[in-house]
């Protein structure tokens, strides 16, 4: 051993030196893990990111939710294109995302002609609910819209081996 060495062996207790070479171990395991799984490591740091954004007054509460659920989104994303689990991520992208925007649009526009236009034909029956009655109506409408939607693009994937885009 060298003169170095000796002087920290007699510096620091051996506990001192087991903790610092088991921390430093750790280290080597966080950086070997994030090379196997980069993509659950990225979402937690961004999504940890982005809510102390938040609490520090820099986000509001709005922006915080649509970036906690779309960089998640987008980072799935990339990894689905690279991945060996193409289907799997094809299912979620399609049934999942596409389904919901689907719904979403179909939603509005349903209920828009449904309950809210003047000569809709439930428009006085919703206009009569209180607000929570209200709510529970668009929101049922919502599920059996995005049902139906999910059906359809679930057969649809299904049919084509889920293999959505030719360039696949």
């Amino acid at each position: 051993m060298s003169t170095k060495e000796k002087n920290l062996e007699e510096e620091y207790s051996e506990e001192d030196i087991l903790e610092v070479k088991n921390f430093q171990e750790m280290i080597k395991n966080l950086t070997k893990s994030h090379g196997k799984n980069w993509v659950w490591f990225s979402i937690i740091v961004n999504t940890i990111f982005i809510w102390i954004m938040f609490v520090t007054g820099i986000f509001r509460s709005l922006n915080a939710i649509l970036l906690t659920i779309f960089i998640p989104l987008m980072i799935f994303s990339y990894y689905a294109r690279k991945s060996k689990h193409k289907i799997f991520f094809n299912k979620i992208m399609l049934v999942g995302c596409a389904g919901y925007v689907i719904t979403a649009v179909i939603w509005l526009f349903a209920g828009y002609i449904l309950f809210n236009a003047p000569w809709a034909p439930f428009y006085h029956f919703y206009h009569k609910l209180s607000d929570i009655p209200q709510a529970a109506i668009l929101l049922i409408l919502m599920g059996a819209i995005y049902g139906i939607v999910a059906y359809i693009l679930y057969r649809f994937g299904k049919k084509r081996e889920w293999k959505i885009f030719h360039y696949y």
